[in-house]
């Protein structure tokens, strides 16, 4: 069936949509990450100034309401009040980083659904992570969601990896001892365990199906001056002053840059099928134009032939025809 110049033009807007939305949903996790890691970006900056701007004597006493917040949960007491002592005015406690995952996320009061949508939240009635002696800290996270990827990459940690809370004015380090897939029922792994500073966090696995939740634990180490020359090497020096400011751009640049480079690949694509069809339309209407010339050739030949044909017939006829006259008439002449 022979395309109208309307449909080929209608046929090439089909394929066009179809592609770009297609290149659309291999882009779009990216673009939602960039914005998930810009928020965060803004509200760890906003967190920071809030710090900084904060005398310090109402830090201490931060400190000192979340120690005895954890005091009161290791002998078995719960106090709602003082487990906002952390809290600024929008609900956010500090932030977690873990080095080697390049994870950097606010962590945010509870574990609410709206909070994990925008962050990391601390579990409700485990300690403050503000460390000590019989303190266990949970900060849970998202694995997964199609617009950010959270604690997504945490199914990569290793047993001796650090990770890092950010809590006001102080950094507490961790070292991973310790990781579990286990039933979402099995907590007894996250309670305090006598004479021991442990942190966890949490998140659903596996990818896609999250009907399990890994564990990463780790056992506070003293965060030394040489132990943060060392996180800034793995770090690649993407933070400077303890903050994720720089890490979180480094992450945005390069994401920034693979959507550009798919975009601009994308395009490309697209351009140089729509030059090919163009030139195949093109060669398939100059070789119809070469078919239908060769093809009068060979009939205006034929029709010649057959015209010379029946001329030679007709001289044929008349020669034959003036042969036999002569003989005729001498027949009539001997009768």
């Amino acid at each position: 069936m022979k395309l109208t110049k309307k449909k080929r033009f209608w046929i090439v807007i089909v394929i066009g949509v179809l592609y770009f939305a297609g290149v659309a949903m291999v882009i779009y996790p990216m673009v939602g990450n960039i914005y998930s890691m810009s928020t965060s970006r803004s509200v760890i900056k906003d967190y920071e100034k809030t710090v900084e701007n904060m005398s310090d004597g109402e830090i201490e006493n931060k400190f000192r309401l979340a120690d005895e917040y954890n005091t009161m949960l290791a002998n078995g007491s719960y106090d709602e009040a003082l487990s906002k002592s952390l809290n600024a005015e929008n609900g956010i406690m500090g932030y977690v980083e873990v080095p080697t995952l390049n994870i950097y996320l606010p962590i945010y009061y509870s574990t609410d659904k709206d909070v994990l949508l925008k962050g990391c939240g601390w579990l409700l009635r485990t300690s403050l992570p503000v460390g000590g002696i019989n303190t266990h800290s949970v900060i849970s996270g998202h694995t997964g969601l199609p617009y950010a990827e959270m604690f997504t990459k945490l199914d990569n940690i290793k047993k001796g990896d650090m990770f890092y809370l950010r809590i006001l004015n102080k950094t507490f380090c961790y070292k991973v001892d310790e990781i579990e897939t286990v039933d979402p029922g099995r907590t007894e792994l996250l309670h305090i365990v006598d004479g021991k500073d442990y942190a966890t966090l949490l998140t659903c696995t596996p990818y896609g199906i999250n009907d399990k939740r890994l564990l990463v634990r780790g056992e506070r180490v003293e965060y030394s001056e040489i132990e943060s020359n060392e996180a800034e090497n793995v770090l690649t020096n993407m933070y400077n002053d303890q903050k994720a400011d720089a890490g979180l751009s480094e992450q945005i640049r390069g994401q920034t840059l693979v959507i550009v480079a798919i975009s601009l690949v994308s395009i490309l694509l697209f351009a140089a099928a729509c030059v090919w069809l163009r030139l195949s339309t093109k060669a398939e209407k100059v070789k119809a134009k070469y078919d239908y010339k060769e093809q009068s050739r060979v009939s205006d030949e034929t029709d010649s032939g057959s015209d010379d044909g029946a001329e030679i017939l007709s001289q044929v006829d008349a020669e034959e025809e003036a042969a036999g006259k002569p003989e005729d008439e001498n027949v009539e002449k001997e009768k």
